[in-house]
């Protein structure tokens, strides 16, 4: 029906109106449309879903920002003169100043242990001592060894370096160095003058009443001089003298005042009886020394004329032979003295001392026990003298620091306590971790009183005391070095910091500890700095800037 004819039927009523015949259409039918691919459909979410988050972090900032001005509290601080204490802290554990563990390298019984835990012990004070079984007859059969070895050394060493037997005076040197000789070579000639004798015929009737050692009197021909001498010996056989008559030669031996030499002659009288000629003096000894082997002379020891003891080399002889065997029996000799070193040294290890001085704090072995090298701790000594600890000073702080400052000790375990020490080591070895290099520093206690070791400590190494100083807590200057000032009446009527009255203020800062900065230009005394600080627990702001108001 046609808008015009309802309007002329609701208006009348009465009229009838032909309906208009019905015209039959025909039915097309249309194809459905074509499905649209997975790709397509994921495209359309994918922007969907980053249209929703680009909203939600819209609304999050916006709400943030709402939260964090509503979150702004500020911390007053009036700049003032005071002591600025400048420190660097930091713990470790007590250690003492030194400490021993008592251990053994030999095994055996333990036959004595004088000491015990507790007990103050002095440096090499015998702590055990274990039995050394048949150590020392090894000790005896090393000495046997070693002498053996020195015998056959200078045995061959005499060899080759010819020498008397006794002392005395170089009378002649008979070889020259380079000469090539052979066994049997005489070489020197020595004799010892110290003792003279002479041969002074008497009567053989007198001779009779003669006896070894008796006393007689000597006068030399020249200056007359008289010396007492001894028999020595008597001729047992007569002789003919001058004249036919029957004579026995008797010796005297008279102590060489250091005058006497073999050209002076003298007569003797025994008794009352005079010798019938004089005698002519000899030396007591006289030897002749000679290469027991051939060889080069590489050198001469001695000149004519020296007085030389017994078995002193004349000369030294040479050559391949020669050094070949020095050389094997001084190895020999070598290896003797290594060998009794070496068994001596582990008899020591039977008897096991204190290494230091301290108090014994643990003691693991008595005496019965058997220990060997296996057996662990036999006692642990500390000495505590004096305490000391390690702090792991930061790399920033470690350059402040001086040996000798004053360190400032608490412990947890003593915390009505307080104990002072000094810094007595900065050592240069750092250690590296997440990137934040420390290094060792050693505090040295002198007086540790009840500390122990292993107990914690807190330490503060004083590194400065400025005196009278302005200062700002650290807190208050931020990055650019500025501070926030506040005006005078610069509160709001709510008795708050009125922002509008804060000023931003750079300023020249100094030294500073942990918490306050002393300030040397910008700020004056009396001045209020301000801190803003934003709260920490955004969410919660957000959330109640966010949420409808409560009716």
């Amino acid at each position: 029906m046609s808008t015009e004819a309802k309007v002329q039927t609701e208006s009348h009523p009465q009229i009838q109106v032909t309906p208009e015949p019905k015209i039959e259409t025909a039915t097309v039918t249309q194809a459905p449309p074509p499905k649209k691919s997975k790709k397509g459909r994921r495209i359309k979410i994918a922007i969907t879903l980053l249209v929703l988050i680009g909203g939600l972090i819209y609304a999050l900032i916006s709400c943030t920002s709402n939260a964090v001005q509503g979150a702004v509290v500020y911390t007053e601080n009036t700049a003032t003169y005071q002591d600025l204490v400048v420190k660097v802290s930091d713990s470790g554990t007590v250690e003492p100043a030194d400490s021993y563990t008592v251990t053994t390298l030999v095994t055996g019984e333990v036959l004595t242990d004088g000491f015990e835990e507790g007990q103050l012990v002095e440096k090499d004070d015998l702590l055990y001592n274990i039995d050394s079984g048949d150590l020392d007859y090894q000790i005896q059969r090393a000495e046997l060894a070693l002498q053996q070895a020195q015998t056959q050394y200078n045995t061959v060493r005499n060899t080759y370096s010819p020498s008397p037997s006794v002392g005395g005076e170089v009378q002649h040197i008979l070889v020259k160095k380079g000469d090539n000789i052979a066994p049997g070579t005489p070489v020197a000639e020595v004799a010892n003058s110290d003792t003279m004798t002479i041969k002074v015929p008497f009567h053989s009737v007198d001779v009779a009443s003669f006896y070894i050692g008796q006393t007689a009197t000597l006068t030399l021909e020249g200056n007359m001089e008289q010396l007492p001498a001894t028999i020595s010996t008597i001729s047992g056989a007569d002789e003919i003298g001058a004249g036919g008559i029957l004579v026995r030669m008797v010796e005297l031996t008279i102590s060489n005042p250091g005058a006497i030499t073999e050209t002076l002659t003298a007569t003797a009288v025994i008794g009352d009886i005079s010798c019938l000629m004089a005698g002519t003096f000899q030396n007591s000894m006289t030897q002749m020394v000679v290469a027991n082997n051939g060889g080069t002379v590489t050198s001469i020891s001695v000149s004519e004329g020296d007085w030389i003891e017994a078995n002193t080399p004349i000369c030294t002889l040479g050559g391949t032979t020669v050094e070949s065997s020095l050389k094997n029996a001084q190895i020999a000799v070598d290896s003797a003295k290594i060998g009794l070193a070496s068994t001596v040294d582990m008899l020591e290890k039977y008897e096991i001392t204190a290494p230091i001085a301290g108090t014994v704090v643990d003691k693991n072995i008595k005496a019965g026990d058997n220990v060997e090298p296996t057996s662990g701790p036999m006692a642990v000594l500390y000495d505590m003298s004096y305490l000391t600890f390690t702090l792991h000073i930061d790399e920033l702080d470690v350059s402040k620091l001086k040996v000798g400052q004053t360190v400032e000790i608490t412990s947890n375990a003593l915390a009505d306590q307080q104990f002072t020490g000094i810094v007595d080591k900065i050592s240069i070895n750092g250690t590296t971790m997440d990137g934040v290099t420390t290094y060792p520093v050693t505090v040295l206690i002198e007086d540790g009183g009840n500390l122990l070791p292993g107990m914690n400590v807190s330490a503060d190494i004083m590194v400065e005391k400025i005196e009278n100083v302005l200062a700002v807590p650290l807190s208050a200057v931020a990055r650019g070095n500025t501070v926030m000032v506040l005006a005078e009446n610069g509160y709001d009527k709510d008795g708050k910091v009125d922002p509008s009255k804060l000023t931003t203020v750079e300023v020249e800062i100094g030294r500073s500890n942990q918490d306050y900065v002393e300030i040397l230009s910008g700020v004056e005394d009396g001045d209020i700095v301000v801190t803003a600080n934003i709260a920490s627990n955004i969410m919660e702001q957000m959330m109640k800037a966010t949420m409808p108001p409560q009716s």
